[in-house]
């Protein structure tokens, strides 16, 4: 690189300052108008500790694919800034703007939902504390080198007495996060079969394996049969038969997995 500038981006073949731009893993150094395109609100320290040239070539190649998802995606379900689009099998953490960045669930390698309690409200003479929450999708994509973890957005859980109880309007918000993990997981593994990211390595393989996965069970204890049911209730609601022929089929192999994980469990006397 010269000392006056004068090389060139090995990026976007624009001008690359001396000294300017952003440092990769292997030593070769993009323009700031290149830099600027990484969104370090989402990807902190990762890309100049793990990205080359062809990781950052694939990262321009994916915003440029984002722009033209965006013009037509669909969301389907909504939770907070999340929204999934399973016509196209896509998922984003929208900023409201045109270019917000559209990822495949056929590309996970990894996803995990986590909550952070930041604040306790106290209530007066008794009454329920409230629990704010932040809400985080870590995920992780095999073909491209990116690993975060996006905020989604507040949430609030009410308790009494250990117990969750609904809000003011009514609704309980936990169960709406629990309903999208599903959903999630559930768009995850119909899109990408080698998907590893659940309970692959449980002893019950195969078809049983497989139903946990989707229901996000980790064992066939009695303790797992209500939320199976509660489970089972929450992507129904989703793909409900009445809702076309798509949601049809999906709800079919809802019910099948159902059973295959409830004779599971009535042969060792849980059920």
């Amino acid at each position: 690189m010269g000392l006056f500038g004068d090389s060139i981006c090995p990026a976007c073949g624009g001008k690359l300052g001396a000294l300017s731009g952003l440092l990769l893993k292997d030593d070769n150094r993009v323009c700031g108008d290149c830099a600027k395109l990484i969104d370090h609100d989402w990807y902190q320290e990762y890309p100049m500790k793990n990205w080359t040239l062809e990781d950052f070539k694939a990262y321009r190649q994916f915003l440029e694919d984002s722009k033209e998802r965006n013009q037509s995606f669909h969301a389907d379900h909504t939770f907070g800034y999340l929204e999934m689009d399973w016509e196209h099998g896509w998922f984003r953490i929208s900023d409201k703007s045109k270019n917000t960045k559209i990822f495949l669930f056929r590309d996970l390698c990894f996803n995990s939902f986590t909550k952070s309690c930041w604040d306790v409200q106290k209530a007066l003479f008794g009454g329920a504390e409230t629990y704010l929450f932040h809400v985080y999708l870590s995920f992780a994509l095999k073909d491209l080198n990116i690993a975060v973890s996006p905020f989604i957005k507040d949430i609030k859980v009410c308790y009494r007495k250990a117990e969750m109880v609904p809000d003011k309007t009514g609704k309980m918000e936990m169960e709406d996060l629990i309903e999208t993990e599903l959903l999630f997981n559930w768009y995850t593994l119909l899109s990408n079969p080698a998907y590893e990211g659940f309970v692959s390595d449980h002893a019950d393989g195969g078809k049983i394996g497989q139903a946990m996965d989707l229901f996000m069970i980790d064992s066939l204890d009695e303790k797992n049969l209500e939320e199976l049911k509660l489970h089972r209730n929450a992507l129904i609601k989703a793909f409900h038969p009445d809702n076309g022929e798509q949601d049809a089929a999906y709800a079919q192999k809802i019910n099948t997995a159902y059973r295959t994980i409830l004779n599971a469990m009535k042969s060792k006397g849980v059920a």
